[in-house]
């Protein structure tokens, strides 16, 4: 090598900048950004990650700009990119398109003038006082042709126009998804966004300043509670005053003996179960008052995990990307994002795994990519490691702690004390709802003269509030604010964010899905008809529905009761585990925008399905070897009345079990409920047991679905003619009336159940 080459190979490459630090980069080296004081160049700020970016540069000189997996992503020229080759200089933003400038000038060669001031405004300003002086519209959304571009899953291709008006821009909402808040609360067409005002897009918050449109960021706690206190009707506090602040980036843990409120905090946090006094803090915005605004940014972990357990990991993904991300999100664009969170979960060896065959960490881990597909700053989880073994505990506390070290800002409420080194501050609540310490991990046991954390229990379960008034007495409460003593404004229920009919249509594949990859069900579903027709075989005779011989006059009743109370065994065992297994997922996406009442029809549809399959399977495989009917009532064929009544007699007894479904309180109740319903139902269909002219007993046999499909399939067969023997029940006459009468009497069962089911789902709110 020449000494002239030499020195050009000792000579930088570029120059890096960052703030008021500049760093020359050689051929062959490389620089690590992020807040991580070790990085080459560090980054305070809460929305860059510990480890965010990489500049390389290889030996021949190439400089490669690489995203390391950061929480909020990189920014060069409007766009988000993963990895992106320097042909010039170049600025680009960490964590938003308003974020902290990187400048590189290649050659290392010093600008002429200081950048940094002008960078910064320039990624702060995103719309310049050239555009807005001329009075052209605004138009914002994730499309490249915007003039505003936000990478931002919870802003639309299109999502917003803003037209100039006197003294601010009138407001257009382009059909967006999660909508548009102003001040914190929604924003319809016609609102006008003055100089005044904050307008909020998905994550990115904008005001006027100086004519120019910019992005504005709130620094400080990403979340603060001030003197959060819930009570009970009855007077009994729950929590007391409870009052911190979790920084952006950190992760907090919320530990206490039982009984000291900790999942109560977390409701109230979430805005799930507001505190009845006080205030929860988010991005400078009351929770309470702005939660429309707010709840997409907040993912929610509840302890139950929120996941199909039927699926894989790819297929529960999919899912969730369908009912979470924007309509305009085309199927490529949600598999990369789904691809995202696989691959920033650590779960690519798993994900084409059915998640009832992942470790209790794996799950938990999915459940969590569950929440991260909406990119949101915050994310809570109530006891992630319950029923873990330690080293599944280590595991999933590794990963939050990873998520913060990412820049997501991160609470977990556990009873587990092993691995609280990971943390960045500890929350010790003490029996009846008040702080008994906050701060580092490393200070807890010292705070307390204890050497173990089952020390600290201890005392604090045997003097609470020695403890709670001596953290009282050192540390001051945050002043409450006035307007918040009288109880908050309940949060409403989200609203749906997507189309009904797409959450119609993937929550009924989703189901479909569900029972196809569950072999199990699906061959108990399809061999239920089967036995339960096989049992008919046992009746003895040869006449069938037909007309029987003096000797065998019960064979006929004794048909129908088998068809008519299977009929019901059948529709109920389809339907009484359906909303209690998937509860904790139904209140988790009914808090991003599921309707209630979508997701009730959908599985009446699947359920319509189910029993009408399984009714008709029934009826063809009982008429393989017993004689139909030999006249029918309304139709050309008495076999076609027969399938209709038992599949009403199923479909309305399917609906009788969603509504015990939604009722019961845990799985485990369920079979009991429905031993002790299809029992009832043989009792009252009156084929067993006369209810006719029996007072009480005919009046409780009303609301039974087997009463009104046995009358249906009597009065087909015309049972009392058949079998003089038998009540002379008028609804069982042959008749049109009569059977039109029973098959409306079971249409009333129905949607009574279906009225009395959704009820009590609107009512349900979310323990976390």
């Amino acid at each position: 090598m020449t000494s002239e080459q030499d020195a050009h190979a000792h000579m930088p490459v570029a120059l890096v900048r960052v703030g008021a630090t500049d760093r020359y980069l050689f051929a062959g080296q490389s620089l690590r950004i992020g807040r991580d004081p070790h990085s080459d160049l560090v980054v305070d700020d809460p929305r860059v990650s510990r480890s965010h970016a990489l500049i390389q540069c290889d030996p021949g000189g190439q400089i490669l700009l690489r995203d390391i997996g950061s929480a909020n992503g990189t920014f060069a020229a409007g766009r988000r990119v993963d990895n992106r080759y320097l042909t010039g200089d170049e600025t680009f933003c960490l964590g938003s398109l308003d974020g902290p400038p990187v400048s590189v000038w290649l050659k290392g060669a010093r600008p002429q003038t200081t950048p940094i001031g002008s960078a910064v405004d320039a990624r702060t300003v995103l719309v310049g006082m050239e555009h807005t002086q001329r009075g052209l519209e605004i138009t914002i959304g994730r499309a490249p042709d915007n003039t505003v571009v936000l990478d931002d899953p919870l802003v639309s291709r299109y999502h917003a126009r803003l037209v100039p008006v006197s003294g601010g821009y009138l407001i257009h909402d382009l059909h967006s998804l999660n909508g548009i808040q102003l001040n914190g609360r929604p924003a319809s067409t016609g609102a006008v966004f003055n100089t005044s005002d904050r307008l909020t897009i998905g994550r990115t918050n904008l005001q006027i300043s100086n004519g120019e449109i910019v992005a504005v960021v709130e620094h400080g706690p990403a979340l603060i509670a001030s003197n959060l206190t819930f009570s009970l009707k009855s007077g009994k506090q729950l929590l007391r005053d409870v009052s911190f602040s979790v920084p952006a980036g950190g992760l907090t843990a919320v530990i206490g003996p039982s009984g000291a409120g900790k999942s109560t905090l977390l409701r109230a946090l979430t805005g799930s179960q507001p505190a009845t006094r006080g205030q929860v803090i988010y991005q400078g915005l009351d929770l309470y008052r702005n939660f429309a605004s707010l709840r997409q940014l907040i993912g929610v972990v509840p302890q139950d995990d929120v996941v199909h357990r039927q699926l894989t990991v790819r297929q529960a993904l999919d899912y969730a990307a369908e009912l979470r991300l924007p309509r305009d999100y085309d199927r490529p664009a949600r598999d990369r994002e789904v691809d995202r969170v696989i691959s920033d979960l650590g779960l690519l060896d798993h994900q084409h795994t059915t998640i009832a065959r992942l470790s209790g960490g794996q799950r938990k881990r999915t459940s969590v990519a569950m929440e991260l597909l909406t990119q949101p700053r915050l994310l809570l989880l109530d006891e992630p490691t319950s029923g873990l073994d330690p080293g599944l505990d280590l595991d999933v506390m590794k990963l939050l702690r990873s998520q913060a070290d990412g820049g997501r800002t991160i609470l977990v409420v556990t009873h587990s004390t092993d691995n609280l080194a990971l943390c960045d501050q500890v929350l010790i609540l003490a029996p009846g709802g008040s702080v008994a310490y906050f701060g580092a991990p490393e200070d807890v046991l010292p705070h307390f003269g204890c050497e173990r954390y089952a020390e600290v229990f201890k005392q604090l379960t045997e003097n609470p509030r020695l403890y709670a008034d001596r953290w009282a007495n050192g540390h001051q409460a945050s002043p409450p604010n006035p307007a918040t003593r009288a109880t908050p404004p309940v949060v409403d229920p989200a609203t749906p964010s997507l189309p009904r009919t797409r959450q119609w249509s993937t929550l009924i594949r989703r189901q479909l899905r569900i029972i196809a990859a569950d072999r199990s069900y699906a061959l108990s579903t399809l061999m239920l008809p089967l036995v339960i027709a096989a049992m008919t075989l046992v009746i003895p005779g040869e006449t069938g529905f037909g007309k029987p011989p003096l000797d065998g006059l019960g064979e006929p009743s004794q048909l129908l009761v088998i068809i008519t109370v299977g009929a019901a065994f059948m529709g109920m065992s389809a339907s009484i585990r359906e909303l209690i297994g998937e509860r904790a997922v139904f209140l988790r996406e009914r808090t991003v925008g599921l309707s209630p009442a979508i997701y009730l029809s959908a599985k009446i549809c699947v359920l319509f399905a189910t029993t009408l399959a399984q009714s008709a399977l029934l009826i063809t495989v009982v008429r393989l070897r017993k004689p139909g009917p030999e006249g029918a009532v309304w139709a050309s064929n008495g076999t076609v009345e027969l399938w209709l009544a038992a599949f009403a007699t199923a479909f309305a007894s399917a609906l009788l079990g969603l509504l015990l479904s939604a009722i019961v309180s845990t799985g485990e109740q369920t079979m009991p409920a429905l031993v002790v319903t299809v029992m009832a139902q043989l009792v009252f269909c009156g084929g067993l047991v006369t209810i006719t002219d029996r007072g009480a007993l005919e009046m409780v046999a009303a609301i039974s679905p087997s009463r009104w499909g046995f009358a249906m399939s009597a009065s087909t067969v015309d049972l009392t003619t058949l079998n003089p023997n038998v009540a002379q029940d008028s609804l069982w006459q042959h008749t049109t009336s009569a059977w039109l009468t029973s098959a409306g009497a079971l249409a009333s069962i129905g949607l009574v159940c279906v009225a009395l089911t959704a009820v009590k789902l609107f009512r349900q709110s979310s323990q976390t």
